[in-house]
């Protein structure tokens, strides 16, 4: 996205108050699309780790106070991010998120749920 077309969208989002509502929402929608890590996927990786990174520095943090730390919401994009650290080499905080969302999704989702399982 063109600089000027980016600033343009955030100041417009901005005054009408509907900026948090599309990070959430682009926030739900990197974390449910994230490939896998497979080898196949590293091209898409690599493109989408700077923007789930800038986002979540970002907004995150507010995202979690307004939506609850086991929202599912949150927990995938936990998860996401710390497969974003794993590929950074950051394997200490990618585990950290790791178990995090782990214990989360145990808490909301029961231990059997696929998502539990995956994370």
């Amino acid at each position: 996205l063109h600089a000027l077309v980016q600033f343009c969208t955030h100041v417009w989002l901005s005054s009408f108050g509907e900026m948090e509502r599309w990070r959430l929402e682009f926030l739900e929608l990197i974390a449910k699309e994230f490939p896998t890590g497979e080898h196949k996927n590293w091209t898409t990786c690599k493109q989408l780790l700077p923007h789930i990174e800038s986002l979540y520095k970002s907004s995150g943090q507010r995202i979690e106070k307004i939506l609850g730390y086991q929202h599912r919401s949150i927990l995938r994009s936990v998860n996401t991010l710390a497969v974003v650290l794993q590929y950074q080499g950051k394997y200490d905080e990618a585990e950290r998120l790791n178990r995090r969302a782990l214990e989360g999704y145990k808490k909301e989702l029961g231990e059997q749920h696929p998502d539990t399982l995956r994370s």
